[in-house]
């Protein structure tokens, strides 16, 4: 588990630290945060704490309103938790994501495949060349750059799709495609101006 202190200055200048990143053993629980935040607040001798800002889960909630300290949510985690339940809920889509999803792993464990692809991208002057990334589950962001690159190759996926028994993407499918790939760069674009501020 981390923490880290933010603060202002007395010259006005905006401070970070990392004061803690501790392995945790046991169970991960409210108790077991409480426990931690006790600790560092003994440690480092805390006058106070205006606020603890920490992720959504429950865990944290709990832990924090143990050690009776003030909580805020993560606006970037539960902007994670949004996009990835309105994913799992955007049916639509569902056929068009495991096509993708197959048509990247599998360029991933076939050099034949890729090179054929990267050929053909070269040959059609395709202005997005790179091997699709693979998409991390838990992480939106990987879908997002899985399927960014995925909408610049679209039209050039059928022989791949073919290896892998895929029907290629069909005209609504592929606007499916493109306009997933629009949500998923504006989130990305707000949550990268969010974590700057």
């Amino acid at each position: 588990m981390g923490a880290c202190a933010h603060f202002i200055d007395e010259k006005w200048q905006r401070q970070l630290f990392i004061i803690s990143l501790d392995p945790i053993t046991g169970a991960h629980n409210g108790d077991q945060v409480k426990d931690y935040l006790s600790d560092l607040q003994s440690e480092y001798n805390f006058r106070s704490i205006p606020c603890c800002i920490t992720d959504n889960a429950r865990v944290m909630s709990a832990g924090v309103s143990r050690a009776a300290l003030p909580r805020l949510g993560c606006a970037l985690h539960a902007t994670h938790l949004l996009v990835c339940d309105s994913l799992a809920a955007f049916t639509e889509g569902k056929d068009v994501i495991d096509t993708i999803r197959r048509v990247a792993v599998h360029i991933h464990r076939s050099k034949q495949s890729w090179d054929l692809l990267k050929e053909k991208l070269n040959e059609v002057g395709c202005p997005d060349k790179r091997k699709m990334p693979l998409e991390i589950k838990i992480r939106w962001g990987s879908m997002m750059r899985m399927l960014r690159v995925a909408s610049a190759q679209v039209e050039h996926l059928s022989d791949v799709c073919e290896q892998v028994k895929v029907a290629p993407l069909r005209f609504e499918q592929r606007l499916i495609l493109a306009r997933l790939v629009a949500f998923l760069v504006e989130v990305d674009d707000f949550c990268a101006k969010v974590s700057v501020i």
